[in-house]
């Protein structure tokens, strides 16, 4: 909660400069780690989000509270970041069969060459 109206607006400020900072971190991360031939479909795959959620999210959002409340908007969000996070995390850590032990992705890179 905020303690004045010059505390919330200097949080969201703040906020606002966070939020604004990860487009452009993002695309810099995949630039710099994208090979020359996929360097379109790397930045096509980040761009699409954030051209189709503007789009999608208000009428989606206007759907779910008015037929159910805003609290399945919360409860869908944790569903959905789970969801990711368990497919990065199973990604992230597959079964390397020939070791039999759990290798991470760079790991697995490192190992293959």
């Amino acid at each position: 909660m905020s303690l004045s109206s010059r505390h919330f607006v200097v949080t969201r400020v703040v906020q606002g400069i966070g939020g604004a900072m990860m487009v452009p971190v993002g695309r810099l991360v995949v630039l710099r780690n994208a090979q020359k031939e996929n360097l379109l479909n790397a930045v096509a795959y980040i761009t699409w989000p954030g051209l189709v959620a503007p789009v999608l999210g208000p009428p989606v959002g206007g759907f779910i509270t008015t037929y159910a409340t805003w609290r399945w908007i919360f409860f869908l969000n944790v569903l959905l970041i789970s969801i990711v996070a368990l497919i990065s995390i199973a990604d992230f850590l597959k079964l390397d069969v020939d070791a039999g032990a759990f290798v991470s992705g760079h790991q697995r890179s490192l190992i293959r060459g």
